[in-house]
């Protein structure tokens, strides 16, 4: 939503009236979600000075948490602008990519599961992986307690009696559901690392603990996985 010091009741006066361009197209809505690093805004025709967001991307270490602040430990927002958060989270001992940001629409709507954001995992585990345990990460593996996943993805990289290692692909992000999910096929994860959130893949270029800010055309993308108008 547009402000830029105009009242409320101005803005969707402006909007309603025809005055507002957005990327050169008349909008009416003065509810859309606009962002100066996608968006060109001519109001009454004279260009508006947009806020950007900030978009991150983290390769989080073992050992931080996904909070604003911590007393005990290091936190994902500790070196990053005020307001920015993580999208979702992973939890202390589980590492990879994560997504931040202070835009508060793509926050909520990002991890919501009717849009069917992928995420990929590498994992280790305690024991062999089997084509049955395929079959059933694609079924929809059941919890104790009768919730049931979402039909997965698992690829088994290697497979020995005592570690093995594979990918897990989700659409989903319940509360520890790849830990779980092994729990409930006899195997505790021993290695846990998040390597893609739907279109965003961690590069080798991010050392554990390292950030960079998105591209525009990677936010372009996000925003297009949450269904937001650009």
């Amino acid at each position: 939503m547009l402000d830029g010091g105009y009242a409320k009741k101005r803005i969707h006066q402006l909007f309603k009236g025809g005055k507002v361009l957005i990327n050169g197209q008349c909008v009416c809505d003065d509810a859309i979600e606009v962002d100066g690093q996608l968006h060109e805004v001519l109001v009454d025709g004279a260009p508006f000075s947009l806020k950007q967001h900030h978009y991150y991307l983290m390769n989080k270490p073992k050992g931080m948490v996904c909070a604003v602040k911590d007393a005990a430990h290091p936190t994902v927002c500790d070196r990053l602008p005020k307001g920015v958060v993580p999208i979702g989270r992973l939890d202390r001992n589980t590492e990879g990519l994560l997504i931040l940001t202070d835009n508060g629409q793509l926050c909520y709507r990002l991890p919501l599961p009717q849009y069917h954001v992928t995420k990929k995992y590498r994992v280790v585990v305690n024991g062999a992986l089997t084509e049955q345990m395929v079959t059933r990460f694609m079924q929809g593996i059941e919890f104790i307690g009768g919730i049931c996943c979402a039909p997965a993805k698992l690829d088994i990289i290697s497979s020995s009696e005592t570690m093995s290692e594979a990918f897990v692909t989700l659409t989903e992000g319940k509360f520890h559901q790849v830990k779980k999910m092994f729990l409930a096929v006899d195997r505790y994860v021993l290695e846990l690392q998040r390597i893609e959130y739907g279109p965003l893949c961690l590069g080798h270029d991010l050392q554990p603990g390292q950030f960079r800010a998105l591209t525009p055309s990677e936010v372009k993308m996000l925003w297009d996985c949450a269904q937001l108008q650009y």
